[in-house]
């Protein structure tokens, strides 16, 4: 910064007034601090003043003191307040801080010092910090800035104060980053970014209450809510020093091509959907609004910049507002003391401007250099030489005590701050950074709806979230959108961070305000992966995957990939009852880089429970595939076999058949193999076949089946059971075995014996309701080694093949065509006498049925009566019952003769 120039010679310039120092009387009066003490030891020399609408503004000072050696460290840090008398003789006052002092040396015995006066509002430029507010509109976040300076520094609270006079409702936002910036440059970003503008008003101190000159920070949305310059009116006319009131010389207007309007796009992951809005231009540019219609101000914003498109539209309007507003300025210069930055005036007397209304007299300062000096005696060149500040200053000295030069624009148009394309932009992330994920206490896992999480960056302090938004909870950050591999309407990869966990974090656009977790990352404190609980990084460097954690526990499941060389395998596990599926090189978990083999192959054990479910059948085969080449269900060699069963069942049942053994039924068999024949139609492999996808299990291997429990093996079939052997059929029971039909029995043996042997206990053979025929091509021997060979009925016939009969029976009949031949030792013949024999009793139990009909459960426990439901009931020997079931769900009772096979029906109700 430029600098007020060099001491001119003093001693001449002084002597008139050195007995006069006094600020009594003059054009421009200083006041530091509280007290009149230094207004009796500093004289302002002269000023020159820089203010910007919705910017800050500079004075500088400099000033005459009889004394020599002040320290520079007494003027820096005080409220200072300049004053400049008008025409009318009122005082504008200008206050701040003393921000930079300088000695500009001494002659004469009086010495000239250099003050730079500010807002206090700029001493927030030294403050850089990094801080994240949430849930805060933009004036509450400029309020909470403020009030908490003024608290940390009673100088400041003394000398500035903010005032709100904003007409509009500003929305809170989610999420706000300070991020490696000032303060002061924070919350001029914020308010440039909506539309709310700031000048500053100044309160002189009063020595009798000790009150120090003071700045008001007055943020305001409305262009026409701006107060009025002092005397309200300005004239243009020439300036000279005759004449009694200020005015302007210089007025000019300056129009330009610029931007017809201003569009804006963002898109919003909730709705996804990008909101698109576009504003147009409100000034008038006469021939040039065809041209400035095709110039729009197209600029995509980071995504969520509004919550909805009226709310982007107002952005936009705020951008177009500001092209608008430059489209024509208004360029002033003269000799006026009372113009300020941010205030409005009337000019009056110009003569292009006398056929217009009233209204378009009226003019809004929005920047202004004055350079004023101050009525010293002698001092009519005091000015010369250097600029004051070299800011549009020239060399030598003003015609005038006052002279001004200022921007103007016409009250009554909108007046946002310049946001698009200036400092004001959002601070650019200088790249990803790493933070730490935050949740409620006792929590694992915090996430929402969308699976976002929160987090708190390294750099949050916690004096800085008084609110507690630094101290690792769920109030550190916003939810943040975590980024996986893929995602889609409700598939995609889902691996929400645990608390604890360090994240990387990314910003879209480069925006701060918009953080996105891109990846996670190991620590310290969260080592690299030990898969299977066992061994670490680098000896494990050969596994790859995933595995998870249990919440509050320290079960897992894990997905491992081991590509050691010979030793390939895949490991898909729960930690829970050891639950596993282990494919390749089976190990034991590897060490050390090292493992201990359990074999080749596969394996699926639990701990707990197995269940295979597949709805179009399944094959077990131990007949090998090389490599897989062949269909998922090749299963020639179980065909083969198959069909060698049907043929020899086929042909022996028939066989059995013909030589009176019971007919067979082959058809479920047939159906069957027919079924695992056509298994692939209808998949990939036969898109055009019938009958295909059967819900059969086959199991079949070319050495053999074992099948054993030390209890029971149940097996049932519907239909028939099918039991075939090449060769031999045996069945052996420790105890008992007990073969039980119900609609009759047949054993054939082709060849060879039948043989039914009870080693030890009786052999009973009943006809208990029919016939016991027992015949023989040969011979039938009926024998007891020990004991006697009792045959008891009402009626004994013995008939030979040539007739002759023994009929026992009411007494005895022999008889014969041929020689009846009694040979004994002896004879004896007595009375009459007989014998008994205790004959069984047979009861022919009902096969008489009622079925109760239930709904099926998951649970087989639960049972619900499907009471009052029309049913169909269809017997093998071709009836059909119908009928309601009862409220227990019971059907009638079915009357039959013998057991039958019952197919049933249940209707809807």
């Amino acid at each position: 910064m430029n600098q007020i120039s060099k001491m001119d010679p003093l001693a001449d310039l002084l002597a008139p007034f050195a007995s006069a120092f006094s600020q009594h009387g003059r054009l421009l009066s200083l006041r530091l601090g509280a007290s009149e003490l230094w207004s009796t030891r500093l004289l302002p020399q002269y000023a020159e003043i820089e203010e910007q609408l919705s910017g800050g503004y500079t004075l500088w000072i400099r000033c005459l003191s009889p004394q020599a050696g002040l320290p520079l460290k007494q003027f820096v840090g005080q409220p200072a307040c300049l004053g400049l008398v008008t025409s009318e003789s009122e005082s504008i006052l200008r206050c701040g801080l003393v921000t930079r002092a300088r000695a500009l040396g001494g002659d004469g015995g009086f010495a000239a010092y250099e003050l730079q006066v500010e807002a206090p509002l700029a001493l927030l430029r030294h403050r850089h910090g990094s801080r994240i507010f949430q849930a805060c509109s933009v004036p509450e976040i400029i309020d909470r800035l403020v009030q908490e300076r003024r608290q940390e520094s009673p100088a400041i609270a003394a000398c500035f104060e903010l005032r709100v006079e904003l007409r509009k409702t500003y929305p809170a936002r989610s999420y706000c980053v300070q991020y490696r910036e000032s303060e002061l440059a924070f919350m001029e970003r914020l308010l440039t970014e909506e539309g709310i503008a700031w000048r500053y008003e100044h309160i002189a101190g009063n020595e009798e209450d000790d009150s120090v000159p003071r700045v008001a920070w007055v943020l305001f949305d409305d262009a026409g809510d701006l107060p009025p310059c002092i005397g309200r009116q300005v004239r243009f006319h020439r300036t000279d020093i005759s004449e009694a009131a200020d005015g302007l010389t210089v007025w000019q207007g300056a129009r330009r091509l610029g931007s017809g309007s201003s569009g804006l796009a963002s898109f919003d992951y909730k709705p996804v959907a990008t909101l698109q809005v576009s504003e147009h231009g409100g000034r008038q540019a006469g021939e040039a609004d065809g041209i400035e219609a095709t110039l729009e101000d197209y600029d995509p914003q980071v995504a969520y910049y509004a919550s909805d498109s009226a709310e982007l539209a107002h952005y936009a309007r705020l951008r177009q507002q500001a092209h608008d507003r430059d489209k024509k300025v208004f360029h002033g210069e003269g000799a006026v003391r009372t113009l300020q930055a941010g205030r409005w005036f009337e000019l009056v007397d110009h003569p292009e401007l006398g056929a217009d209304p009233s209204a378009q007299h009226e003019f809004v300062v929005t920047g202004l250099h004055l350079r004023v000096a101050n009525n010293l005696p002698g001092l009519a060149g005091a000015l010369s030489g250097e600029p004051l500040s070299g800011v549009a200053a020239s060399n030598g000295a003003p015609e005038m005590p006052c002279r001004v030069s200022f921007e103007a624009q016409r009250r009554g148009i909108a007046l946002p701050p310049d946001y698009r394309g200036t400092a004001h932009a959002r601070p650019t992330a200088r790249g990803p950074q790493t933070a730490t994920v935050v949740g409620p206490a006792g929590e694992a896992i915090h996430t929402d709806e969308y699976g976002r999480i929160k987090v708190q960056f390294h750099w949050q302090r916690e004096r800085d979230h008084a609110d507690g938004g630094a101290v690792f909870d769920e109030r550190s950050s916003c939810w943040l959108r975590v980024s996986y591999p893929s995602a889609g309407t409700q598939w995609g990869h889902q691996f929400v961070p645990r608390i604890g966990q360090e994240v990387l974090v990314d910003f879209l656009d480069g925006d701060i305000d918009r953080p996105v977790v891109v990846g996670v990352l190991g620590n310290g404190s969260h080592r690299p992966v030990h898969f299977s609980g066992r061994g670490q990084l680098p000896a494990n460097k050969a596994l790859s995957g995933i595995k998870s954690q249990e919440m509050k526990g320290s079960g897992y499941n894990e997905l491992l990939f081991d590509d050691t060389a010979g030793q390939l395998r895949t490991r898909l596990s729960s930690d829970h009852a050891a639950s596993q599926l282990n494919l390749g090189y089976l190990v034991h978990p590897r060490t050390d880089g090292k493992a201990e083999p359990r074999g080749e192959g596969a394996e699926l054990r639990t701990d707990a429970a197995i269940a295979l479910r597949s709805a179009q059948g399944m094959l077990f085969s131990a007949y090998g595939r090389v490599a897989g080449k062949e269909g998922q269900l090749a299963r020639g060699e179980l065909l083969d076999l198959l069909e060698q069963c049907r043929q020899a069942c086929r042909s022996l049942a028939e066989y059995a058949e013909r030589h009176q053994a019971l007919a067979g039924d082959g058809g479920p068999m047939e159906t069957l193999i027919e079924g695992l024949k056509a298994w692939d139609a209808g998949s990939n492999l036969d898109r055009s076949g019938q009958g295909g996808g059967k819900p059969a299990i086959c199991v079949t291997a070319p050495e053999g089946l074992a099948l054993a429990t030390p209890q029971n093996i149940l097996s049932y079939a519907g239909l028939n059971q099918d039991l075939a052997a090449a060769q031999h059929l045996q069945l052996t029971a420790g105890e008992q075995v007990g073969v039980n039909a119900g609609a009759g029995l047949s054993l054939f043996a082709q060849s060879g014996d039948v043989r039914a042997i009870a080693h030890q206990g009786q052999y009973l053979m009943q006809a208990q309701h029919g016939d016991l025929v027992a015949e023989a091509e040969r011979n039938v021997r009926v024998s007891a080694t020990t004991g006697e060979v009792v045959v008891s009925a009402p009626t004994i016939r013995l008939v030979a093949g040539d007739g002759s009969f023994i009929r026992i029976g009411g007494g005895i009949t022999l008889g014969t065509e041929a020689v009846v031949a009694v040979k004994a030792a002896r004879q004896s013949m007595s009375g009459p006498a007989t014998d008994a024999v205790d004959l069984p009793a047979f009861d022919k139990g009902s096969v008489d049925q009622r079925f109760q009909l239930f709904y099926p459960h998951a649970d087989a426990s639960v049972r619900q009566a499907a009471a009052e439901r029309r049913y169909e009931i269809t017997l093998k020997d071709g009836r059909v019952i119908s009928g309601v079931s009862d409220s227990e769900g019971r059907t009638e009772l079915l009357v039959a003769d013998a057991m039958q096979l019952a197919r049933i029906r249940i209707f809807d109700a």
